[in-house]
């Protein structure tokens, strides 16, 4: 599964969807974000995600700053 964006909606489903063990990779334009999930620490608030995020970050997930290269890794699906 390929996650682009980790914001609110982005960093929640790519947590969520980790714990049920999918591997998830995670691309956002914004190195922040992407240094601060594989440090295992969620860039938004919300109740829980922390958890989620340090847990997926060391198992199923693999998180990627935007590049072009990286768009052809995914299937798009409309």
């Amino acid at each position: 599964m390929v996650i682009f964006g980790l914001g609110y909606v982005g960093c929640t489903a790519a947590g969520c969807i980790a714990s049920q063990g999918h591997h998830v990779i995670g691309i956002d334009v914004s190195q922040a974000k992407v240094d601060a999930i594989k440090a295992g620490k969620s860039p938004v608030h919300e109740p829980g995600l922390d958890a989620l995020i340090e847990t997926a970050s060391k198992t199923h997930a693999t998180l990627l700053p935007l590049r072009r290269d990286r768009l052809l890794v995914a299937e798009f699906i409309n």
